[in-house]
């Protein structure tokens, strides 16, 4: 066992590093891009009325809710025309839900994921150029 340790000292090292590396990115907590992005947003510049917020909110869960990707031209339907203080009442009424971020849609608690915005699940649902056509119908989306 010795001469093994000797000779392959090199490759035993370097897969604790990898290893260890793999792991620490896994665990690290992730900065969420979207902590701060409506916080001098004032919701009473809003002609949203909550119930219609809450149904919106309600809508985009129903798309985000179950495995896979959501519909884009769903979303964009439900997000056209929406002042960023219309968003934010939105935002609001989504709250946070758990987000499995192998696997997608709702979930992950078990893993130790932690609970998302609406803004952080716009980003992971939607594909790059489902994003840019959301930026294309709505500037005001913050995604």
């Amino acid at each position: 066992m010795h001469k093994f340790i000797t000779k392959y000292w090199m490759v035993i090292l370097a897969g604790v590093l990898l290893s260890t590396s793999g792991l620490l990115a896994l665990l690290w907590p992730k900065k969420k891009a979207s902590d701060k992005v409506l916080d001098d947003v004032d919701e009473n510049d809003s002609d949203l009325e909550s119930v219609d917020a809450r149904v919106i909110a309600d809508a985009l869960w129903l798309e985000f809710d179950g495995l896979g990707g959501s519909s884009g031209s769903k979303i964009n339907k439900l997000l056209k025309g929406l002042s960023l203080a219309d968003f934010k009442k939105v935002s609001e009424q989504f709250g946070t839900k758990y987000r499995d971020d192998i696997l997608g849609g709702e979930g992950g608690w078990l893993f130790g994921n932690k609970k998302r915005d609406l803004i952080y699940w716009l980003g992971a649902e939607l594909s790059d150029s489902e994003k840019m056509e959301l930026r294309k119908i709505n500037p005001n989306i913050p995604i």
